[in-house]
């Protein structure tokens, strides 16, 4: 095809170009040096980033479990100081018959406490307990946790809110620890050193009768002293912190983020309020450490994603990140010790734990960038380089003027020379400048281009392409100028967008019926009818409008000497639309040649598949000599109207006797089809509007004689023009 002008041809051109330029030797190693460094840098990354994620669950892990045990033998540590206390100070009858006399679901009163001690001699309190830091004092409790005996007077006749799960185990005659508890304000108004604080712990010792448990003796301990720092051993970085909480997801051990708890306003600003008891382990869903508001009210926030999972009896260690009740991004490891109903977490904010991973992803986009940097920068110096080759090779095309023309961009090869898009100088009108360059002319080629010109501008025909002008210039440059026409080609037409309608085909054969006739009354033969000879455009708002070119095999069937110019080809056309008596003898097509190949570009068009199917120029040129192509229909696989078909299979006999005679009877059959009507004016017009101008051309190098990338002539493909002298 010689003068498809649509831009996108020379945009596709011009990524064909880049990549031929991408493909040179020194860019080709160096994007596969920087893929292969880059691939093997990721590869090291996702290593060190799983292997970094196991080593943090490990460290986790061992943290968890070592934190764990040391809380399990702290307490059962607790249980039997209290079992010893009870047994050395609880020898006598009195405590038994204390505990008899106010039994559990019986109103105790200070007076009858009081009356009672009197009685047992009690009015001076045994000191049951060691004096130290860690133990805050003791109770004789009843059944119902009443307070019947105490280091602190203040006590007497209230109930210690010792925890549920305390009592069933002390029911059960078993030594246990209570979760902390906050001193009820009856009870610490009276309150004085050593017990300042309001919060405590209990380890209980049953009281026993002949195995009938009647109470408890509670050891009160301190949970801010040793319960919490016990804790903050198994810490490790600057914002690690192990803590406990029960089965509501309340914190039950002192906090290492007091200050920051108060900044954010969890805590009030008062130091005698601490977090035991007064933080919730909920998730704000906002990083509060960093001014983000919470998304919703505290009491309606759910629990952190390790609280929620271990509240409910799990084990398990998260890598990945999960917000604490800070709103702050955390790794952690949590557990749950069933026989004290505590969970036990170890948490480390993921900044911390993975800044060295962060450093090295830095370290890695960095080295990415420069890498890309580099090898940018030598691909670029490697393509400036051939681009710049490439331009001094054909600035002279691009500088040239042909005489009143300017010329261009290339924009293919023809059978005759190189066509390039050109411009008029004074008139600024585009134009296609077909140019028979000097240092490939010989007698033989310039006769044949001065026949192509001057039997192309004879013909007058709407259909055929239109010659402007003709030249020589100083250098024995020849050259002719042709119309440019905006539209695709068959070929692409296919290829795009695939079998056409009957209708639609009986439209384009018609229109090139036109040209061939004129050409035929003029005893001229094209010989190299194909559907990328045939281009249909839309100019003027004249929809479906089909120009015929290419006319450099054009053939005079009278008063030529046929040894002057053709008698030495012996192979001329595209071996997939010749007829077989050009395949035979090239000097001795007439008219019904072009038949033979206009039928065959019907075919085309119709089933979306030329008529044969072969590797090579000679399998086609033996098929087209010996055997019929299948029906149409049976091609596409579908139905396809009767007389269409049978038009086209007449023109594409093997002996030109039994086609149509001329092309005019054929153009007259054609409009005898009774589809001949379905493709209207506004059919083509939606068309054109709605579906060409909406979905791209797939560009391919089998119209014409298009330039392959090396700027050679392509090696043989089917649809390719074969002339062999």
């Amino acid at each position: 095809m010689d003068h498809i002008s649509r831009p996108p041809v020379m945009t596709e051109r011009g990524r064909l170009s880049l990549a031929k330029l991408l493909l040179q030797p020194i860019p080709l190693i160096s994007i596969a040096s920087s893929l292969l460094i880059l691939g093997f840098a990721l590869w090291v990354g996702q290593q060190v980033h799983t292997t970094s994620y196991r080593l943090t669950e490990k460290s986790l892990t061992g943290i968890r479990n070592a934190n764990a045990a040391a809380l399990r033998i702290w307490l059962r540590n607790q249980q039997d100081t209290a079992t010893r206390i009870a047994g050395d100070n609880l020898e006598g009858t009195w405590p038994g018959e204390l505990l008899r006399r106010y039994p559990a679901q019986q109103e105790v009163t200070l007076a009858d406490l009081k009356e009672s001690h009197a009685y047992f001699g009690l009015e001076q309190v045994p000191p049951m307990i060691p004096t130290d830091r860690q133990h805050r004092g003791w109770a004789l409790l009843n059944l119902d946790g009443v307070v019947l005996l105490a280091s602190e007077p203040s006590w007497l006749a209230f109930p210690l809110p010792i925890s549920r799960h305390a009592w069933r185990e002390v029911t059960r005659g078993i030594p246990t620890v209570s979760h902390p508890f906050a001193v009820p304000a009856s009870m610490a108004a009276q309150d004085c050193e050593p017990h300042t604080g309001r919060t405590f712990m209990a380890a209980i010792a049953p009281i026993q009768d002949n195995s009938r448990v009647l109470g408890g003796l509670a050891i009160l301990l301190d949970p801010l002293d040793q319960f919490s720092n016990l804790l903050a051993h198994g810490q490790f970085g600057d914002s690690a912190e192990s803590y406990v909480f029960n089965r509501q997801g309340i914190l039950l051990s002192k906090s290492r983020s007091t200050t920051r708890l108060r900044d954010v306003g969890l805590l009030p600003e008062d130091t005698a309020v601490h977090e035991l008891l007064n933080i919730e382990l909920r998730d704000p869903e906002a990083n509060l450490m960093i001014g983000e508001p919470a998304t919703q009210p505290r009491s309606t926030q759910s629990l952190t994603r390790m609280a929620e999972r271990a509240t409910r009896g799990g084990t398990g260690v998260d890598s990945e990140g999960y917000n604490n009740y800070l709103g702050v991004p955390v790794v952690g490891a949590w557990t749950w010790l069933d026989e004290y109903e505590l969970g036990l977490a170890t948490e480390v904010e993921m900044a911390e734990v993975y800044r060295p991973l962060a450093q090295l992803r830095y370290a890695f986009w960095l080295f990415a960038g420069i890498l890309s940097a580099t090898s940018a920068g030598f691909i670029g110096l490697s393509v400036r380089n051939q681009l710049l080759e490439q331009r001094a090779r054909s600035a002279d095309h691009r500088m040239r003027r042909l005489g009143n023309y300017e010329l261009l961009e290339p924009i293919g090869s023809g059978g005759m020379g190189m066509v390039y898009r050109g411009r008029h100088q004074l008139l600024r009108r585009p134009v296609a400048v077909k140019v028979l360059e000097a240092s490939s002319a010989d007698a033989r080629s310039i006769k044949r281009f001065e026949r192509e010109v001057q039997r192309t501008s004879e013909l007058q025909h709407p259909n055929t392409v239109q010659i402007y002008d003709y030249g020589i210039t100083s250098d024995s440059t020849f050259f002719y100028v042709m119309e440019l026409i905006d539209g695709l080609d068959l070929t692409q037409l296919v290829e795009t967008y695939g079998p056409q309608p009957p209708g639609r085909v009986i439209h384009i054969l018609t229109q090139v019926c036109g040209s061939l006739a004129e050409a035929h009354e003029r005893g001229l033969v094209h010989r190299d009818i194909k559907p990328g000879n045939l281009l249909l455009s839309a100019p003027a708002g004249v929809y479906d409008y089909v120009k015929v070119v290419d006319f450099g095999l054009v053939k005079e069937t009278a008063g030529v000497d046929a040894n002057a110019v053709t008698r030495v080809e012996s192979l001329t056309g595209t071996p997939l639309y010749m007829s077989p008596e050009a395949i035979r003898d090239a000097t001795a097509v007439d008219d019904r040649a072009d038949l033979y190949s206009l039928s065959a570009v019907g075919y085309y068009l119709l089933t979306g598949h030329p008529l044969f199917d072969a590797d090579t120029a000679v399998d086609i040129c033996l098929l087209q000599v010996s055997q019929m192509p299948v029906r149409p229909s049976e091609r596409l696989g579908k139905p396809l109207p009767d007389d269409l078909q049978e038009l086209l299979m007449d023109c594409l006999h093997k002996l030109a006797d039994q086609r149509p005679q001329s092309v005019s009877e054929f153009a007259t059959r054609l409009r005898a089809c009774e589809d001949a009507k379905t493709w209207s004016p506004e059919d083509a017009t939606e068309w054109w509007t709605e579906v060409y101008d909406k979905q791209p051309l797939k560009r391919t190098q089998t119209i014409g004689l298009l330039p392959n990338r090396d700027g050679d002539q392509p090696n043989f493909q089917p649809g390719n023009r074969t002339v062999v002298d």
